[in-house]
């Protein structure tokens, strides 16, 4: 029982890291440039991810190992970009939400790729998942506005860009991770983004290392207390989820992750940002974490 109520607390702590990060990164979007935020974020985490290389008892990697991480680092940053669009443009309550199509692109994509076919209380997920994005953005009263509001939300449809990018790469870091220790493939992930974010400043910064070094101090000194607690938050959340899926069930921990992250929007959204959250909202909501839920623990 003491492991597992202690499975259960990582699980959950992992859960609201992640939820607290998303709120935060909100909040920061709306004041720092999103390529810095992201660049900064990354630095972040390297700490942490270099920490558990340096446990591991390895470092050597395949050559075949490098196309699959570098597409991965490609699509992290499209995807990441991508979110902070979203939280930044679009409703909290309404952006975090379509986060729960992560697991419907993975069991769709796994059709073509994989041969394998979604099981029956599957299809029953993704059909929940979708039918609540529709609700969840429903546009009036007609029936067209009704069906086409999700795709008239250009927060709505990043996010569903997200959650594509997201499902990808799930599919390319386990090819990756058959070719080096899971340790190296996160740090180098980690660091990927950041030496990327950092030569897109350069090159704004017309390839000036001092207007570049003088960009990004400023950007970090916009809000270097929050800045410094979201790296914080990140860090704790990867370390957590590092530490929860060695006890704790994958399928059960993105299904906590999906779960508190969309209650969380849902309060987030209501107390620090002042969204209207209605009873059709919440039960769109809910809908969507059954059905991500479904999907999650059904897989093959």
């Amino acid at each position: 029982m003491t492991a597992l109520l202690a499975a259960l607390a990582l699980g959950l702590g992992c859960s609201l890291a992640w939820a607290t990060l998303d709120a935060m990164r909100k909040l920061l979007v709306a004041r720092m440039d999103p390529v810095a935020l992201l660049m900064w974020l990354s630095v972040g985490q390297v700490p942490v991810l270099g920490a558990w290389v340096m446990q591991g008892s390895g470092l050597e990697v395949a050559a075949a190992w490098w196309p699959w991480v570098l597409g991965s680092i490609a699509l992290n940053i499209i995807a990441n970009l991508l979110f902070l669009y979203a939280v930044g443009s679009g409703e909290f309550s309404r952006a975090i939400p379509l986060l729960a199509f992560v697991p419907v692109w993975t069991a769709v994509l796994a059709i073509p790729l994989l041969g394998e076919l979604p099981s029956p209380p599957q299809w029953l997920g993704i059909a929940m998942v979708v039918l609540g994005a529709i609700a969840l953005h429903a546009g009036g009263s007609g029936r067209a506005s009704w069906l086409t509001g999700l795709f008239t939300h250009r927060a709505a449809v990043a996010m569903l860009g997200v959650s594509l990018a997201w499902a990808t790469t799930i599919v390319l870091d386990k090819r990756a991770m058959a070719h080096a220790p899971a340790s190296i493939h996160a740090l180098a992930l980690g660091l990927g983004q950041a030496v990327g974010m950092a030569v897109w400043a350069l090159r704004r910064a017309r390839g000036d290392l001092a207007v570049w070094a003088r960009m990004l101090v400023a950007q970090a000194g916009v809000a270097p207390l929050r800045l410094g607690l979201a790296a914080i938050v990140a860090a704790l959340a990867i370390a957590l989820q590092l530490r929860a899926i060695l006890v704790v069930p994958v399928a059960v921990l993105e299904s906590m992750k999906r779960a508190v992250g969309m209650a969380a929007a849902m309060v987030a959204g209501r107390w620090l940002f002042d969204e209207r959250i209605s009873i059709g909202r919440a039960l769109a909501v809910a809908t969507m974490a059954v059905g991500a839920a479904l999907v999650l623990l059904h897989a093959a």
